[in-house]
């Protein structure tokens, strides 16, 4: 066991410059970087691109919000409008059926009446 821990830590010691040395070192993951302020002869500094993309997300989200419940809105209205012509329209054809019935039972009426006055 303490073998393999020393043939481990000595790989490791061998690895570790090798890896130094390496000019092209790249970092995986995630990290925030921000610089508020810097003194240099450049006069360059570095925004929090995390903010701006987090911004630009929340003003993207907020406009796609609106356009949904905007269209929610126009597609209920159009619902509603396209309900109160079908609810005419079958109050209508109601009211033509019940006036043809009462007309029927009008003239059956009549008719019973005559049949009756004739009978006598």
């Amino acid at each position: 066991m303490k073998k393999s821990l020393i043939a481990l830590a000595v790989a490791g010691a061998f690895a570790a410059p090798a890896f130094a040395a390496s000019s092209n070192v790249d970092f995986y993951g995630q990290f925030r970087v921000s610089v508020d302020h810097l003194n240099n002869s450049l006069g360059w500094g570095m925004n929090d691109e995390t903010s701006r993309i987090l911004k630009e997300g929340r003003d993207l989200a907020e406009q796609m919000k609106h356009e949904i419940v905007v269209k929610a809105h126009t597609q209920a209205k159009a619902e509603m409008e396209r309900a109160k012509e079908e609810i005419q329209r079958e109050k209508e054809s109601a009211l033509s059926e019940m006036r043809g019935e009462i007309a029927s039972m009008a003239i059956a009426a009549a008719e019973k009446l005559l049949d009756e006055a004739l009978d006598t």
